[in-house]
């Protein structure tokens, strides 16, 4: 089970998925947390503005 947990948090060390602290033995290959933060604040103001969804995204 620990192996597992561990698993998990250098998964997400090297995604770029956590904050702050990342622990000496992880490297962060890419920095997914921008990214989804980015494409959400994008689609909140899509739906904000009315823009999303659109004619091709309803369905009749």
């Amino acid at each position: 089970m620990h192996r597992r947990d561990h698993q998990a948090l250098v998964t997400h060390d090297l995604l770029g998925l956590t904050t702050g602290y990342i622990p000496r033995f992880a490297k962060a290959y890419a920095d997914l947390k921008t990214t989804i933060t980015e494409a959400v604040a994008r689609y909140c103001a899509d739906v904000a503005s009315g823009t999303f969804p659109g004619a091709e995204q309803t369905m009749e």
